[in-house]
């Protein structure tokens, strides 16, 4: 009897564990959280400092605006891209004492065309403010008006703490490539929803013969992969907790 309750109980454990690994519905296929160091994920620009707490510093370039990039392990600069979308997702610090007004960082996904080049990216916005930090992703360009940008209607204000970036992809049945971005506090809270939005080539010039213009929608048949995530603009070191890419 004692045999068939011990079976009983391992059996109850194996269906809860199975549970909840479905619930889950994510499938990782590239990820680091830095408990083994930074193992060069980032590099180029800044530098780059390993935090005691697992979690490593991006630097400020000393002569620019910009700081470290990840090219997601890929030493071709390109993460190949999952038919009918993939994750992206970003973990950081965001600290209210340093992120003043007047103070500012900004990631860009970027992706790469069929043949390798760059073809468009995705900027996210942390801006301090008077009425403090506010976040919000918006298609343009890293150099945009950051007061434009923090008082979006759609932006959300922060504390200081972790927070994960979700950059989300889906492909629409005609192809398109649709994007919904979120911001997610460390105890789990959505703060930000940008909604579907679909987006475009950002630089037509580079793709001689693809008659792309800058309002050319990207599809997922023209996309071969993710180039970079780039803290491309800063005014602050910033610290980075983990980055994945998921499916």
């Amino acid at each position: 009897m004692k045999r068939i309750y011990n079976y009983l109980a391992v059996l109850s454990l194996l269906i809860i564990g199975t549970a909840t690994l479905c619930s889950c519905g994510v499938s990782y296929l590239w990820q680091s959280d830095f408990s083994e160091g930074n193992n060069n994920v980032f590099g180029i620009y800044g530098t780059v400092v390993d935090n005691e707490d697992n979690t490593i510093t991006l630097k400020k370039d000393a002569s620019g605006n910009y700081s470290a990039s990840t090219y997601f392990g890929q030493k071709s600069k390109n993460y190949d891209w999952q038919q009918g979308g993939m994750n992206v997702e970003l973990k950081v610090y965001v600290d209210t004492n340093v992120l003043t007004n007047g103070n500012y960082f900004v990631w860009s996904l970027a992706i790469n065309e069929l043949d390798g080049t760059y073809l468009t990216e995705l900027p996210v916005f942390f801006i301090g403010t008077s009425g403090g930090v506010k976040f919000a992703y918006s298609f343009t360009g890293v150099d945009a008006d950051y007061t434009t940008i923090a008082n979006l209607e759609n932006s959300a204000t922060l504390t200081s703490g972790y927070y994960t970036i979700n950059y989300k992809f889906k492909t629409e049945e005609n192809g398109e490539i649709k994007a919904t971005v979120t911001l997610v506090s460390e105890g789990g809270n959505e703060v930000y929803n940008s909604g579907e939005n679909t987006f475009t080539v950002i630089d037509p010039t580079i793709h001689e013969g693809k008659n792309y213009t800058d309002t050319t929608v990207v599809k997922e048949d023209m996309v071969k992969g993710l180039r970079y995530l780039w803290l491309v603009r800063t005014s602050v070191d910033v610290k980075v907790a983990s980055v994945a890419i998921t499916k």
